[in-house]
Order: C-alpha cells, then sequence, then structure tokens
C-alpha cells in the first residue's frame, strides 16, 4: 500500500524540472542585480568625470624661484583658467612636491586668495617660504603650487600641481552620498532577493502540493 502510494518518477521528473526553473530565475535575477549595480556605478563614475570637466582646465604651477645669493626665499607662481567660465575664491600657496625624491621640504606657506579669475585670465604672485633654504638643496621640482576654488557650478576643488583635481565635500555631503550610494546597493540586492525568496516558497508549495495531489488521485484510482 505504501509503495503504491509512493510519488512516481513523473511526479520526480516534474519536482526536478520545477528546481531547475528555480535555477534559472535564480540566475537571472542575481544577473539583472549585478548589470543594475554595474549600471549605477558607470553613472556615477560619468558625472563625476562631468562635473570636473572645468577643474580639470584651471592649471596652477611654480614658474621660477625666489634665490637671492644661494638662499631661495619664496617661488612665483601661477594659476591660469583655461575654462569657459569663472572660478571663485581661489587661495593659492606652496606646497612640497611630494613626487620629488632626496629633499624634505616643510609647504605650508603663506596664503593668497583672489575673489574672481575670469576665463582665459592667469593670476601670478610670489609667495614668501617660511624658512630660508639652500639653492643646491632646493629646487623647482622639490616644490609645487596648490590651489582652492568654486567652479562655476559652485563646486570646491583642490588642484596640486599636475595631479588631477580633487573635490572638496563636506560631511554633511559625504554622508549623504555614502548613504545613497549604501541605500542604491541594498535595493538593489533586497527587492529582487525578496521577489526570489517569494518565488521559492510559492514553488516548493505547488511541487508538495502537486505531489500530495497525484498520490491521492493515485489512492483513489486503486480503491
Amino acid at each position: 500500500m505504501l509503495a503504491a502510494e509512493a510519488p512516481k518518477i513523473t511526479d520526480w521528473m516534474q519536482a526536478w524540472g520545477s528546481l531547475a526553473g528555480l535555477v534559472m530565475s535564480t540566475a537571472a535575477v542575481i544577473f539583472t542585480g549585478l548589470l543594475f549595480r554595474h549600471e549605477i556605478r558607470v553613472r556615477r563614475e560619468e558625472q563625476r568625470d562631468g562635473e570636473a570637466a572645468q577643474a580639470r582646465l584651471i592649471v596652477c604651477g611654480v614658474a621660477e624661484l625666489d634665490v637671492r645669493g644661494d638662499e631661495v626665499r619664496g617661488a612665483f607662481w601661477y594659476v591660469a583658467n583655461h575654462s569657459s567660465a569663472p572660478i571663485f575664491d581661489l587661495k593659492a600657496w606652496i606646497v612640497a612636491n611630494y613626487a620629488a625624491t632626496g629633499v624634505i621640504f616643510e609647504g605650508d606657506e603663506e596664503l593668497q586668495t583672489l575673489h574672481v579669475l575670469e576665463p582665459g585670465q592667469t593670476h601670478r604672485g610670489r609667495l614668501n617660504f617660511l624658512d630660508t633654504y639652500s639653492a643646491e638643496t632646493v629646487g623647482l621640482d622639490h616644490v609645487a603650487c596648490a590651489a582652492e576654488f568654486y567652479d562655476g557650478f559652485g563646486l570646491q576643488w583642490r588642484r596640486e600641481g599636475g595631479l588631477p583635481p580633487e573635490r572638496i565635500v563636506e560631511f554633511d555631503d559625504k554622508e549623504q552620498s555614502l548613504l545613497s550610494l549604501t541605500w542604491s546597493y541594498l535595493w538593489v540586492l533586497s527587492d529582487p532577493f525578496k521577489l526570489l525568496w517569494g518565488k521559492v516558497l510559492a514553488m516548493k508549495s505547488a511541487a508538495s502540493l502537486h505531489m500530495q495531489l497525484a498520490v491521492l488521485k493515485r489512492a483513489k484510482r486503486r480503491r
């Protein structure tokens, strides 16, 4: 009697077919989530690249050192605006060029400011070092000009020598950006897997019900 009411091979085949469908659905959901996550990352990179378009056209550097005798007293710097929009609240100073080797140069020097630098203009100035250095020790490749400014969209940037511009973000904006990014990832991972888990439970219930009905039908036929 028990052997007669046991599930047949066709029932197992249908169950395995349901399991295969479940595996394929799982793979499709995971692939969709990963693809959407990649799309979010690409769009964020494109947004950051677009935001830095003007900042990349702001060039700062050291033209020459102010050498008096065998001592270096300061540096002549410049900031050039090659973009089509003005920059605001420009701050410039001299720092150590960390790409250079062999010299330890204390860079945190005098600061100069400018309210507006119009498109196509170059602002030049001279900064005194806080200390004097030997001309045999400190050369032009040991120092760099650093600048902070606001672009035409009100975003604040920092450039140092030939390095790429870096966005200066307030703490609240960073926190908001982190929360936004975390929420995006969680949303990508949560909704598809909630849907997947619902499908798993539904298919499990359907397979169990199907096998129970098959057993009942065979039992009725034997009666």
